[in-house]
């Protein structure tokens, strides 16, 4: 078995500096809202701010202790044991679920959850002086233990969602893709007439006892010539479908085969039937048709061309970039 690639230090003292913090910044925080709880009587300016700043600067010290813990990793760059994967959406979602947990300490992302949670509670903490409103008056001198209690909350949920996403060196060997991210092409592809399947495509890399994903792509199969052709899809950092490129690899062709669409407006359901169409004919002016596939092709209404000689099959098997827009 190789090496492991990671070394860890223990954390435990930093878990103890953040419930220091927590603790003081609440104990501070509960004898500055009585100073200013009398003031609600006459309007919440002085209540609002004294509470979101408490909350607000508790966040710095937070942040810091999280981002020095994240950088209690030290590694070395090992030789990863690469393989791909096709795996459908679904268990995508759940891999990468898997993945994060597991290398919560490791991996940088954002929790959008968790950024929820957290702005939930800042909101509900901030809002607690407004139990003025409604609790009787003997019971009004606790409202700063209220707010003593979400900001608790608070300073939790932001240490998990902060040590989460600070980035580290090593979080350049476990990167991490959300899976919301490929959805939309997903559907697309899925709406497209003359797809058998789509799902993504992993490269997943093996190291030491540890496992790295990378180069996520969503990817198609073409009804009938499965094998022998996929469309991939290329997104923008926002997830946006911006391209599909058609691949075909077989025998006796050298190489592979790529037909490229790319609309202005981003590809569609709609400019898809056109790639499919045109991997179809490809397929067939190079390998010929049997009667299965002939009758998919005349399902989906693309013509099927007849089989050219020798002369004119040879100028097809030659690497090809076609590009159209639309």
């Amino acid at each position: 078995m190789s090496e492991s690639p990671l070394t860890y230090k223990s954390l435990a003292i930093f878990y103890i500096l953040l419930v220091v913090v927590i603790f003081l910044w609440v104990v501070f925080a509960i004898g500055s809202t009585q100073n200013v709880l009398l003031t609600l009587y006459f309007g919440p300016l002085d209540w609002i701010l004294t509470t979101t700043g408490l909350l607000v600067s508790m966040m710095f010290p937070i942040l810091f202790i999280t981002w020095v813990m994240k950088h209690q990793v030290s590694f070395t760059d090992p030789e990863w044991v690469h393989r791909n994967r096709e795996i459908d959406y679904t268990e995508f979602e759940s891999v990468m679920r898997e993945y994060a947990r597991e290398y919560s300490h490791i991996i940088a992302h954002i929790d959008y959850k968790l950024v929820f949670l957290t702005i939930t509670l800042l909101v509900a903490a901030v809002s607690s002086g407004a139990l003025v409103m409604i609790l009787p008056f003997t019971l009004i001198l606790f409202i700063p233990h209220v707010f003593g209690v979400l900001q608790v909350l608070f300073g939790v949920t932001f240490s998990v969602l902060g040590y989460r996403a600070v980035p580290t060196d090593v979080s350049q060997l476990f990167p991490f893709d959300n899976p919301r991210k490929f959805r939309n092409a997903v559907r697309i592809l899925w709406n497209t007439p003359g797809i058998s399947w789509v799902g993504v495509r992993i490269d997943i890399g093996e190291a030491g006892g540890y496992y790295t994903i990378r180069d996520p792509t969503v990817v198609a199969h073409i009804d009938g010539i499965e094998s022998a052709a996929r469309i991939e899809a290329e997104l923008d950092e926002l997830g946006r479908f911006i391209k599909a490129i058609s691949v075909m690899n077989f025998k006796p062709a050298e190489g592979r085969w790529t037909v490229e669409t790319d609309t202005p407006g981003g590809v569609t359901s709609e400019s898809l039937q056109g790639l499919v169409k045109r991997t179809l004919q490809a397929y067939v002016a190079a390998k010929g048709v049997d009667a299965i596939l002939k009758e998919i092709m005349e399902e989906l209404g693309v013509s099927v061309p007849a089989r050219p000689d020798e002369d004119n099959l040879e100028s097809i098997r030659s690497d090809e970039l076609m590009t159209e827009d639309g």
